[in-house]
């Protein structure tokens, strides 16, 4: 038992983690080998929703927010915030599929030279637009005269 439970932490070390430990005994070896399959599955969770929530907001945000640093239960910041609207969006979008809808404005994005945060009034439309979620996430640099802000691809 102990060299499978060696050979599955080795594995692990090498950032496989789909190996088990076969348990067959109540003792403290069993116990082990327990703790060591559900560590591998908190793993294999782990490794699936980083890239997962990755798709809804970007890398630096989901670290930010997995490592504790961004409190979900919200915050009071001072910003400065610019309001665009794009012309005949609606139509546009109701007549487009949602994988094309999020090309362009991901397009538009980028031809505006800055990163975009899809905020709460935001958010509202696309997410019935394209039945996406969003999470707000905004760092504020320096005097809070300046802030960056995220975009989120498909």
């Amino acid at each position: 038992p102990l060299r499978e439970i060696i050979q599955v932490l080795r594995s692990v070390r090498s950032g496989v983690f789909d190996k088990k430990v076969r348990v067959t005994s109540n003792d403290e070896i069993g116990y082990t080998g327990d703790v060591i399959n559900e560590m591998n599955e908190g793993l294999i969770e782990r490794d699936f929703i980083k890239p997962t929530f990755g798709k809804y907001v970007s890398q630096e945000i989901r670290d930010e927010i997995l490592a504790g640093r961004i409190p979900l239960d919200g915050e009071m910041k001072t910003v400065t915030v610019l309001f665009a609207d794009l012309r005949n969006y609606t139509p546009m979008v109701e007549k487009t599929a949602p994988k094309e809808v999020v090309k362009l404005l991901n397009g538009y994005f980028k031809e505006m030279g800055t990163e975009i945060l899809i905020t709460e009034a935001t958010r509202a439309g696309l997410r019935e637009t394209l039945s996406l979620k969003a999470l707000p996430a905004v760092r504020v640099k320096g005097n809070a005269q300046e802030i960056q802000i995220y975009t989120f691809s498909a």
